[in-house]
């Protein structure tokens, strides 16, 4: 516990914009753990970069504000397999934001590896997700599918699979 205390006194002092309004967990804490390993470390550093080259033009031209106006976190979540920011935020901060939320369709959210099916669970009932091969075999080894039910979900992945490499 305090391992993770320090460790967030440490980010939110580097990233201020990740303040949760506790410092027993932080928005960083909100993102899946394979998108964390895929690209956290570069959204954190984008999204500085960005936002101090904003603070800096706004200082050039003699406006007072601070930092935490230019951008501020209101909620992350998940939302049909991509990570979705709500937050009030610049135009260019908007666009870095956009940038993640596609990228995280391109990685697993539970590896961080490059992504191979996208499913929507069986019959529909489980959620959108994007997830990498290996993840997704675990997923129908745990939940025991049924060789039958195994065929519809991979035949359903390889239609997305299909659809993916004729886009590119």
């Amino acid at each position: 516990m305090l391992k993770t205390y320090l460790n967030n006194v440490k980010l939110c002092l580097k990233y201020p914009f990740l303040f949760k309004g506790t410092l027993k967990e932080t928005w960083l804490d909100s993102i899946e753990d394979g998108w964390r390993r895929a690209f956290g470390n570069q959204l954190l550093y984008d999204l500085k970069e960005v936002i101090n080259a904003q603070y800096k033009e706004l200082k050039r031209n003699s406006v007072h504000v601070k930092k935490s106006d230019l951008f501020t976190i209101f909620d992350l979540r998940t939302y049909e397999g991509v990570l979705k920011f709500y937050a009030l935020a610049s135009k260019d901060v908007s666009e870095v934001l956009k940038k993640y939320s596609q990228l995280s369709k391109e990685y697993c959210h539970i590896c961080g590896q490059p992504v191979k099916y996208k499913h929507k669970g069986f019959c529909n009932i489980m959620p959108i997700e994007y997830v990498c091969k290996d993840c997704f075999n675990d997923y129908l080894d745990e939940y025991k599918f049924s060789a039958i039910e195994r065929r519809k979900l991979k035949t359903t992945c390889r239609a997305y699979k299909r659809k993916k490499k004729e886009a590119d």
